[in-house]
């Protein structure tokens, strides 16, 4: 998934930096981690194409888990609503956080998860 992002990402003159632990995703299934990445990914890949600087035609994402916590965060210029379901629908599927924020031209969707005693079995 991340390599046609990456594909969709140079066609239209977007930068995405990927850091990702895919481990810390262990706790949900498959299906879930490709439409939550997938979404979030998309929703940024359209706010950032329509960036009038192209040194803010970029995207970052980081994945990974520290003290028990799984975070995924992904950081662009520019703007968006969010319109998209999946992302709030999954992060409470998990248990999980959402919180977006925006300032001085760059918005972030952040998310967080706690491990539980299933998903470290």
């Amino acid at each position: 998934m991340l390599s046609e992002k990456l594909l969709i990402c140079q066609d239209k003159g977007i930068t995405l930096s990927c850091i990702a632990d895919g481990a810390a995703l262990n706790l949900m299934v498959g299906d879930d981690i490709y439409t939550l990445m997938g979404s979030a990914l998309d929703e940024t890949i359209v706010a950032s194409s329509v960036a009038e600087d192209a040194q803010r035609r970029s995207i970052s994402a980081v994945c990974r888990r520290a003290m028990g916590t799984t975070s995924v965060y992904v950081e662009f210029w520019g703007k968006t609503d969010f319109t998209d379901k999946a992302i709030p629908l999954i992060t409470r599927r998990y248990g999980g956080m959402l919180s977006r924020v925006a300032g001085e031209g760059k918005f972030r969707i952040d998310l967080f998860f706690e491990e539980s005693e299933e998903s470290t079995k």
